[in-house]
């Protein structure tokens, strides 16, 4: 057990190294790319983290109330992730939860489970 913990120990930090040493040397222009890559990535997991912040936001306030709604969904996604405020700017939130509406709007017209939820 202790042999194979050490392994796994081993395999881990070469691969954290290779990776390392892989960034380094990639050009500025390869950073900014890759950097690019991995914001869309996370805005994509926002994204789908929305719909279920946007569900949670309707059934604690309700219909008419989408600046509040709105507010309501931000402070929690400023809670659960705190360091990606800084790569999504509101405006840009602000879209993407309008997304997230619509998607939510067409599974409440689909699904009477989400509907009953929300209405309870």
């Amino acid at each position: 057990m202790f042999i194979m913990n050490c392994a796994m120990i081993v395999i881990l930090l070469v691969y954290v190294i290779t990776e390392v040493y892989s960034f380094i040397r990639m050009t500025k222009e390869q950073r900014e790319e890759k950097s690019e890559e991995e914001i869309e990535k996370l805005k994509v997991c926002v994204q789908e983290w929305l719909l279920g912040a946007v569900a949670r936001a309707e059934k604690e306030l309700g219909g008419g109330t989408g600046q509040l709604k709105l507010r309501t969904v931000y402070e929690m996604f400023v809670k659960t992730f705190p360091t990606m405020v800084t790569y999504i700017p509101f405006t840009d939130f602000s879209d993407m939860v309008d997304i997230a509406l619509i998607k939510f709007r067409d599974m409440l017209e689909k699904n009477e489970k989400i509907k009953t939820y929300v209405e309870e």
